[in-house]
This record gives structure tokens, sequence and C-alpha cells, in this order.
């Protein structure tokens, strides 16, 4: 039979909240989305170990992990990458054998590019992607050793260097190396941000300084020739930056420290954060809206540009190492761990959601899948983790709120073909209701 709108006035009302939001949601009113990152049993005796992820959409990502075999045979480092948003995943590239280290994975979502830094047999090689890590290849030899990289677009990057006495940053356009790059000899570089083509931060360490904090601040304005101390403060020790802009910028590190500039790196003000926790990645999508994640599972945001923060419920206690934004509403943050047994883990909030929790990326066993996604005659539906015949209600619902398919089915929702070839091109909205349950997820139509 055929399915009214008319019948559902609570769907109506969770719907009115929730259109753009593409998650599932259960009687709790808990949002959930989809993904964790597993790869192949090795053979016995070969150990792996997790190493990066980078998601470049809500459902395009990729990760690493490395094969060890016995000394005689090196490592390997094998990547992965998926389409439906971690569901699936396929080995699309790998590093040979003698790989000492995978340094991670850097991405430029606005280019659908990713770029990988690996030492093989002590020589720094960069492996990129420029298709969305469909396919891979060599792209550069680094001389002095891998400290950190950061890109302007596709054809013009910089990497800094970790080999001592003098630490270089170098400048490239189309993988060539221009003849002027910066040498670094009271400091050691690291985390390079550029806003723009010019202006340019770097977090460092001061050589002659006793332990390993890198506390002080450095901001070039001509594109990296040339570097000045801005900010120095040998109590810190700063874990990431993030630039809105040439002119507001964050940073944050241990005991729970954010620091903020308004004025391009000239004052940093110390922001109350109201934790101890150390902090290692901020994101901040906006001058008013931020995220910082760090250690025990802490995740902390700011709607009033730091001013102020609040505590977001994670449900785990593992150390976040990543937070970023991969659309406007849809944030993701990642755990970090070494084993194939409990693997890394990536959370996600909808900031458009009612709630405030941050949810297990595919930790629901139930979740709708739509491919493709975008489409333009026909898509292919499945209800995962439901495979008993039991009474499902399906609707598409316009932006506009009206229903455009309406089906009734007794079957499992599975390859469920719909036919949208006579709809106009458009955000659309797919629910799936079972007896206690109601799924959600967007598709959008593109001719």
């Amino acid at each position: 039979m055929n399915v009214n709108i008319k019948t559902f006035p609570s769907l109506l009302k969770i719907l009115t909240l929730v259109f753009v939001t593409g998650m599932t949601t259960n009687a709790n009113g808990q949002w959930n989305y989809y993904c964790s990152f597993n790869w192949p049993t090795p053979p016995p005796g070969v150990g792996t170990s997790f190493v990066d992820a980078e998601f470049n959409s809500q459902d395009s990502g990729i990760f690493i992990y490395n094969l060890y075999f016995p000394p005689s045979t090196g490592t390997f480092g094998n990547i992965r990458s998926t389409n439906n948003a971690g569901l699936n995943w396929a080995t699309v590239g790998g590093m040979g054998g003698g790989v000492y280290g995978t340094y991670g994975i850097y991405k430029l979502p606005q280019y659908n590019s990713y770029y990988v830094f690996y030492n093989e047999n002590f020589s720094i090689l960069m492996i990129a992607s420029y298709d969305g890590g469909n396919t891979w290849s060599i792209s550069d030899s680094l001389d002095y050793g891998f400290g950190g990289f950061f890109a302007c677009d596709t054809s013009k990057y910089y990497t800094l260097s970790s080999i001592p006495p003098d630490y270089k940053l170098m400048k490239y356009d189309h993988g060539v190396k221009y003849e002027q790059f910066a040498t670094f000899t009271n400091h050691i570089p690291s985390l390079p941000f550029f806003p723009d083509t010019a202006i340019g931060f770097i977090v460092a360490k001061d050589i002659n300084a006793p332990g390993y904090k890198f506390n002080n601040i450095l901001k070039t304005s001509d594109g990296g020739s040339n570097w000045t101390t801005v900010f120095v403060d040998t109590t810190l020790n700063i874990r990431n930056t993030y630039f809105i802009d040439t002119i507001s910028g964050f940073t944050c590190g241990n005991n729970g420290m954010i620091l903020k500039t308004i004025d391009g790196g000239n004052s940093w003000q110390y922001l109350n954060t109201g934790i101890v926790t150390r902090l290692n990645a901020i994101y901040f999508k906006s001058g008013q809206v931020g995220f910082a994640a760090g250690d025990s599972g802490v995740i902390i945001r700011t709607t009033n540009g730091g001013s102020s923060w609040t505590i977001d419920s994670t449900g785990t206690s593992i150390n976040f190492t990543k937070i970023y934004a991969v659309n406007d509403s849809i944030m993701f943050a990642m755990t970090h761990s070494w084993s194939s047994i409990n693997p890394s883990r990536m959370y996600s909030m909808n900031l458009n959601s009612i709630t405030s929790v941050w949810e297990l990326v595919n930790n629901q066993s139930t979740y709708i899948s739509i491919m493709p996604n975008p489409a333009s005659d026909q898509i292919t539906v499945n209800l995962h983790g439901i495979y008993d015949n039991s009474n499902f209600d399906i609707l598409v619902l316009s932006k506009v709120m009206n229903t455009v398919y309406s089906k009734n089915s007794r079957s499992p929702i599975y390859n469920h073909v719909l036919d949208i070839h006579h709809l106009a091109n458009g955000i659309y909205h797919m629910i799936i209701r079972t007896e206690d349950k109601i799924y959600h997820r967007n598709f959008i139509i593109s001719r």
C-alpha cells in the first residue's frame, strides 16, 4: 500500500528539525552517522599498525596502515579507500618494501587531492593522488627528511626538513623546488600553516632551550623566505594550529591551553578552556564556532570565538588526534590506535542536530546506503542490518517536504532500485521506517 505522510505527524515534526542531517535516529533521540577503519588480517608473524586517515567529503576517505614483515623483507604501507562512508574499503595504493615510517595523510578537499609521505630506505618520498584517492603516483623525493607539510593548492606546497643541523623550509611548484627557501639555524620548525601564499606561521622549538617543547611561533610575510618570532612561552607545548585567515588564528596544546590572535599573530591571548587535558587538534568553522580535541576522549567547543567553552559528550576515553569539517554541517574527530583488533575510529557531529553528542561513525549495525550519490536517473537503496521480513515504510521527500515517492514493503530493503529520472535536480531526503526506528539519508540528483 502507499504511505501518506499525514499518517506520521511525529515523523513530520522530526523531519523539520533534521532534514539536512542525513542521520538516523532511535527512540532516545541520539543521532548516528556511519565508519571505523579495518584492514585484512595479516599472515601469521606479520604485524600491523594504523597510521592515519582523512575524509575528503562526507562519504569519501582514505586510511593507511603498515604491515611489518621480518627484517629481511621490511615494511609495506597500504592505502585503502572508501566512497560509501566506510561501509566498504578497497586497497588503492601501496608503498614498497623497506618502508621505515609513514608520516601521515594530508589533503586538499577543494581539489580532491591527497598526499602521503613515507620513509623508504632512508629516502623520504611523497606519493600523491589527484582523483580522490583512486590512483596514486610518486610525486617527489625530499632530500632533508620530513618535518611537516602544507599545501596552498595542487601545484604549490611547502615541506619542512627534519635533519639537523640546519632545518629547511622548501617550496615547490608542480613538484619543482624553488631556488630560494628558508633555513632555520636556531629553531626546529613544525606545523606549517599558510593562510595564503604570502602569510605563513610555523610552530618551533628553540634549539638552545632544554627539553623538547614547541613553544615559539614564527611568522613570514613574504611567502616563507624570511621569518620573525612573534610569540614565546617556554611553559607551553603547542601541538596544533589553525588559521581562519591571515588575521585570525588559534593554537592548542598541553594543560587545556588555547591561544588566539586577531591581529595576524602580532599578539596572542590565552583562552580559559576550563580543562587541563592535553589538546591535540583544533578547528574553527568561523571566527565564532570552533572545536578542540584531545586526550581521554575530550572534545570542547565554543560558539563565541573562545570566550567560553563547553565539553561535548563523546562516550570514549581514547585520545583524539584530529578534528575537522567535511562540509558545512558535518564534523569529524578521529581517535588513534595501533591495534587492528581495536582499530582507530571516526566520530561525527552534525552541527544542525538538536543534540551535542558525538557518535561513533558506523557504530550502528543498521543504516541506509544510497548508490550512486549524487545520481541522475536511478538509485539503489539498501537498509543494512535488517534482513528479516519486517514491515518497512519508504518515503522520499523533496527539500520543501513534499512526498515524491512512497512505498510499503514487507521484504528486506536490499538492492531496491528507484527510478528518479523524472525528478528535478536538488537535495532529497530518504526515510525508511520500521516498527521502532526511523532511518534518514540525504541524496542529491544532479544532471
